[in-house]
């Protein structure tokens, strides 16, 4: 955890290291970058807070990461099985469309 202040303002900076998913590779196990996502979804994502996500190229586990999130917000407000490929889809377009081919590595 990390404290940053300036102008008399202070934000507090908190680091989560995900290692179980290398880069240019599927994730070893689902259930835990689930479970992660879960969490920033519960306790980073609100009107006072919104998590960055990053790895070292921004685009393949940063991405995953970033549909998983959205796609367990979708569910949760009430998007059903039938669209969830179809929505799946349409996050991994729009990320490719915006950060470019490698958005969600699929090789």
């Amino acid at each position: 955890t990390y404290t940053l202040t300036k102008k008399n303002r202070s934000r507090e900076i908190v680091r989560i290291h995900f290692s179980d998913m290398n880069d240019r590779a599927s994730p070893k196990e689902l259930a835990p970058i689930l479970r992660l996502a879960g969490s920033l979804l519960t306790d980073y994502c609100n009107g006072e807070k919104c998590p960055i996500i990053h790895c070292k190229a921004g685009v393949g586990r940063t991405g995953t990461l970033i549909v998983l999130m959205a796609a367990i917000s979708e569910i949760k407000n009430g998007l059903k099985q039938p669209e969830l490929l179809d929505c799946l889809v349409k996050l991994i377009i729009k990320g490719r469309e915006q950060r470019g081919p490698g958005f969600v590595q699929t090789y």
